[in-house]
């Protein structure tokens, strides 16, 4: 038969059996009972024609029961046709069908049913191509894989296997390619394959098609690993012992924000105490001879020195805000660049780089409570000068008391 007359037989036998019930194959006889007296005569002329196409098929008729024997292009079911040894390296035939489950397969069209079955032939092609050496046994065929010990690889996997393997394509593109990738040679490659598959496996000296159907997708994550680390010519501890590096030079550079104005802060209480000092409060500021409109002129000179004081260091604070939000940028960028250059092991140092966050938040939190602190310490000076400045106005005291404590809170929503 050429190749229209084996697909065209192949559609008669698929007709022939949708019109069959109780189907069931026992050696190369195929029985079933038509379903509807009507459809016999088709079913008659449906079997006339494949004997016409292929002379090898026979067929009886008893009333409503049929029965026809063929063996190629026809198979029980999937369990039957892996039985074969060659049937779960290669595609049968180009066109055949399975009479229990009731699909045929066509080369030339695309059957989700089968789609499981060819990717994993592709997977053994692909194998078979990388493995050092073939055992080509009759009924025991096997792929020998060379590394630091020797790994058999058997054909064996049953229809229980015939499942999806994700990134397939993907995962055999990577190996297929002559050409070298970032610096690394296909024969690099292809040691790196054998290397994983064998430390996969490294409790097994033989291992089936089936346990690798199961496991591919932490096999494929294995392989990707050990080829991404390759390419980036790190090994995993060298990796870490710089993330940890880069880690601890980013919380020295995080604390020394604090630190470098904590001299600065000290001098907070000093000033506090030598303005509470220095203010004429009650009838004192009331008697002072140096007074203009009514303010004493040395609590106004202490207000304006504190004033001075406290805008630079706000100033200050905000410009080391500032570096902070820099620093918190450059972080990022570094965790960007790390996570495209290393994608394999990112997850495996997402601690590192929370910990860095983590310390950010902390000493941005500690900025937050420094401004809080310095606005309430002058806030408090002015409160006490400028109600001890003026004759019967302490009840301006609470209001402006409520008046900081309202810009405080605002303060803290408007803060970055």
């Amino acid at each position: 038969m050429n190749v229209n007359s084996d697909k065209l037989f192949v559609q008669k036998i698929a007709r022939v059996c949708e019109l069959l019930d109780s189907l069931s194959m026992d050696g190369s006889r195929i029985t079933g009972n038509v379903q509807y007296s009507s459809d016999l005569p088709e079913v008659t002329n449906l079997l006339l024609d494949a004997e016409g196409i292929d002379d090898e098929l026979d067929h009886k008729i008893q009333g409503s029961k049929i029965t026809f024997y063929k063996v190629n292009q026809i198979f029980k079911n999937f369990e039957k046709l892996l039985s074969d040894s060659s049937y779960r390296r290669k595609i049968p035939a180009d066109y055949f069908y399975l009479i229990e489950d009731k699909k045929a397969f066509y080369i030339d069209e695309e059957n989700d049913y089968f789609s499981n079955y060819l990717n994993i032939i592709k997977l053994y092609n692909f194998l078979e191509c990388k493995a050092d050496h073939k055992n080509t046994d009759t009924g025991n065929p096997s792929l020998v894989f060379l590394s630091s010990k020797k790994l058999l690889i058997t054909d064996s996997y049953s229809k229980n296997d015939l499942i999806e393997l994700q990134e397939l394509d993907s995962f055999i593109a990577r190996f297929s390619t002559e050409e070298s990738t970032q610096g690394v040679s296909s024969k690099e490659k292809d040691q790196i394959l054998k290397k994983s598959l064998i430390n996969f496996f490294k409790d097994c000296d033989v291992i089936s098609l089936s346990q690798i159907i199961q496991d591919f997708t932490k096999l494929n994550n294995s392989i990707n690993d050990e080829l991404d680390i390759y390419m980036s010519k790190f090994s995993y501890d060298d990796v870490k012992k710089d993330v940890e590096k880069e880690k601890v030079d980013f919380i020295v550079r995080l604390n020394k924000v604090f630190s470098d104005i904590q001299t600065q802060l000290i001098g907070v209480p000093v000033s506090v105490i030598l303005a509470a000092d220095k203010l004429k409060i009650g009838n004192i500021a009331n008697e002072d001879p140096n007074r203009l409109f009514g303010i004493s002129l040395t609590n106004a000179l202490v207000i304006l020195a504190i004033g001075f004081y406290a805008v630079v260091l706000t100033m200050l604070i905000r410009n080391q805000k500032n570096t902070l939000e820099a620093i918190k940028d450059e972080i990022d960028h570094h965790e960007s660049l790390f996570n495209s250059k290393h994608k394999a092991m990112a997850d495996k140092f997402k601690k590192s780089f929370s910990q860095i966050k983590n310390r950010y938040e902390h000493q941005k939190r500690m900025l937050l409570w420094v401004d809080i602190l310095v606005c309430s310490a002058f806030g408090v000076i002015y409160l006490i000068a400028y109600t001890n400045s003026f004759s019967n106005l302490e009840i301006l005291l609470p209001v402006m008391f409520v008046c900081l404590v309202i810009g405080l809170i605002y303060f803290y929503v408007q803060y970055d």
